[in-house]
């Protein structure tokens, strides 16, 4: 006899050292025939700890009881341990049911927007490519959210068609800038997947930034290239960001250790070049930022405390291990302009007027490296840092207006 235990005992959720269920179960077994044997399925039951009660365990020390529990594989396992170890023969079983995963809010949008997008593709006559007029869909690319859309209907469509051609038309559309990283690297992911993919715009910028990040992703350089670039574009005592990537055996689409991850992202100064083991490599100090600061302003804060000297660290770096610019990538590092995107980088620095009148400045990134650089003397390329300042000024003030 199979028996429902959710249907029998009309309840959701048997809880671990709650012995009432288990108790009401042995007193159906007292009115089923000694000879008879009853399956009991818990399914549609959450069960906590069963061998944590007395009723539990005394149920099944009936040898004509078996039980079938659900997706619960780990909990069938101590049972029958508890069972071995009141030496109690027991008829136990787990089954794996599908589990019904139910789509989220958020995964119906998507795939309701993806199913939109992919039903404007166009195919043509010889049945080889396919194309998305995007700009007939949305009137601009301004959110992270339509160019997952735009991935989403790729791959739907070369899926259901087995094309692997597809031509993108923005047009004349506006498309954010912080975007087009994200659009050439779908590009990329679909080309390892045998996908071509272009993007055929009017718009001048834009075309100019994709086919910029597309060289990133796809320019292989070799040392002497790097090295040739590299002097033609870095002049010593040139500030900029070091960002090192994290260490680790896996690498990204762009061949980075820690597949991309930053470990840390430091004002620096490139120093020029020097050969380490018979190979050029490229000199880089970069400055600890919870030091980096005037000594004015470390006094003020810590007690009267004077700061000596910077804490820095020198990087002698291999030519396939430096990218710089929008030029190329490295494989650990990256040497990057101390311009500032942002509002939210800049650092409160205190100073001294007079005597006694203490005033605190939000410095922006380059601000802040020809502050301290000029107070502790420390040579650097004044014309590309006061460059950085200019652009950094027109950039944040955007951003009030």
């Amino acid at each position: 006899m199979d028996i429902s235990v959710h249907k029998l005992l009309g309840i959701d959720t048997i809880s671990a050292g709650n012995n009432k269920p288990w108790l009401t179960l042995i007193a159906h077994m007292e009115c089923v025939p000694a000879d008879e044997h009853v399956t009991f399925d818990f399914g549609g039951l959450t069960i906590k700890d069963p061998y944590t009660s007395d009723g539990f365990i005394q149920l099944m020390r009936d040898k004509r009881v078996s039980m079938v529990f659900h997706n619960s594989d780990a909990m069938v396992k101590n049972i029958k341990l508890s069972c071995l170890i009141n030496n109690i023969n027991c008829d136990i079983t787990n089954v794996d049911d599908p589990v019904v995963v139910e789509e989220t809010k958020e995964e119906k949008r998507l795939r309701t927007a993806v199913n939109h997008l992919a039903a404007a593709f166009e195919t043509d006559a010889t049945m080889t490519s396919g194309t998305l007029p995007v700009y007939k869909v949305y009137d601009q690319i301004g959110q992270v959210g339509t160019v997952q859309y735009i991935e989403g209907a790729i791959k739907k469509y070369c899926k259901d068609t087995g094309i692997k051609d597809v031509s993108v038309v923005t047009g004349n559309m506006n498309v954010q800038l912080f975007l087009i990283k994200a659009m050439a690297e779908m590009v990329m992911r679909f080309k390892g997947e045998g996908i071509e993919v272009k993007f055929l715009s009017t718009n001048k910028e834009f075309v100019d930034n994709m086919n910029m990040r597309l060289d990133i992703c796809e320019s292989e350089y070799d040392d002497n290239d790097r090295f040739k670039l590299m002097q033609k574009k870095l002049c010593p005592n040139k500030v900029g960001i070091l960002t090192r990537y994290r260490e680790g055996k896996a690498k990204d689409e762009f061949g980075r250790y820690g597949k991309g991850e930053q470990l840390s992202a430091r004002i620096a100064i490139f120093l020029g070049f020097a050969r380490q083991n018979g190979e050029v490599v490229a000199h880089f100090r970069s400055y600890n930022s919870s030091t980096f600061y005037t000594k004015v302003h470390w006094a003020l804060e810590h007690d009267g405390e004077v700061l000596k000297k910077l804490d820095f660290q020198d990087h002698y770096i291999k030519m396939s291990e430096i990218g710089i610019y929008n030029d190329f990538i490295g494989s650990r590092f990256h040497f990057s302009t101390a311009v500032q995107y942002a509002p939210n980088g800049s650092e409160r620095m205190f100073n001294l007027v007079g005597q006694d009148k203490v005033v605190a400045r939000y410095l922006t990134i380059p601000e802040r490296a020809k502050a301290v650089f000029d107070d502790f003397e420390i040579p650097y390329d004044r014309a590309s840092l006061v460059a950085y300042i200019n652009e950094t000024m027109n950039i944040l003030a955007t951003y009030n207006n």
